[in-house]
């Protein structure tokens, strides 16, 4: 009986570590901190040094990864912006521009 308890507090100790490894994205010493706008979030400093933080138009956010819709530089995002950016030519070839 006892070695039954102690495999399911095992188990649920497991599904709990998932559970908070998947909820948490980035730490309060990142790019999240400026999320206000294009120019807070690419010109962040971060820890005491420049950021490489990205952009994100579409949602308004700012992350640490250079992924699809995120910018370095405010002046590359399109402007109107395409509705639908994963869809987008222009927004396909200003990627591979920036790549």
């Amino acid at each position: 009986m006892i070695k039954i308890k102690k495999i399911i507090i095992v188990v649920l100790l497991i599904i709990l570590v998932i559970i908070l490894l998947k909820s948490v994205k980035e730490g309060y010493t990142s790019c999240t901190q400026a999320n206000s706008n294009c120019q807070t979030c690419t010109s962040a400093i971060i820890n005491g040094s420049s950021s490489g933080c990205y952009w994100n138009p579409y949602d308004n956010k700012c992350g640490s990864f250079n992924d699809n819709g995120y910018f370095k530089n405010c002046s590359e995002i399109p402007n109107p912006l395409p509705t639908n950016p994963t869809n987008s030519n222009n927004y396909n070839r200003i990627l591979h521009r920036l790549i």
